[in-house]
C-alpha cells in the first residue's frame, strides 16, 4: 500500500511573490486613501503599489540595490527611481532594527547551518599565523 507523502525542502523559499502581493496591495491602498483625502503627492496609486511591493520585499529579504534596478525597470520610468531608493532604504533600516530577515528566520527555525556576518568574539585573538604551518612546503 502506497501512502501519499508530502516532501518538504528545508530551505527558505516562496516568499517573493507573497511579498510583492502584500506590498502592492498595501501600497495601492495607501495611494487610494491619499487620493480620496485629496492629497496629491505627485505619484499615482499605481506608483505607491510599486513602492509598497519594493518596501515589503526589502523588509523580508534585505535586498536593496537589486530591487531598485528591478522596480525601476518594471515601472518603466527612471524618474521614479529616487522615490524607490528612499522607500527601500527606509524599509531596510526599519526592518533591520525590528528583526532578522525572513530567510534567516526560516533557517533558524529549521536548524540549518549558516555563517553569521561577523565571527564570534571568541575568535578575535586568532591571526593568520595561527593557521599557517611552521614548515613551508613548496611544490615544484
Amino acid at each position: 500500500m502506497i501512502r501519499n507523502r508530502v516532501l518538504y525542502t528545508q530551505v527558505p523559499g516562496d516568499n517573493f511573490v507573497p511579498g510583492i502581493v502584500m506590498g502592492g496591495l498595501s501600497g495601492r491602498l495607501f495611494g487610494e486613501l491619499l487620493r480620496e483625502a485629496d492629497i496629491h503627492p505627485g505619484l499615482t496609486p499605481g506608483a505607491f503599489a510599486l513602492l509598497g511591493a519594493g518596501a515589503v520585499l526589502t523588509g523580508m529579504s534585505r535586498m536593496t540595490i537589486t530591487l531598485v534596478a528591478i522596480l525601476t525597470e518594471v515601472g518603466g520610468d527612471v524618474a521614479i527611481m529616487p522615490a524607490i531608493i528612499v522607500a527601500l532604504v527606509v524599509a531596510r533600516i526599519a526592518a533591520t532594527r525590528i528583526s532578522d530577515s525572513f530567510d534567516d528566520g526560516l533557517m533558524r527555525l529549521h536548524s540549518l547551518p549558516f555563517l553569521e556576518e561577523a565571527p564570534p568574539p571568541e575568535l578575535n585573538f586568532l591571526t593568520a599565523g595561527n593557521a599557517m604551518a611552521t614548515k613551508v612546503i613548496a611544490m615544484d
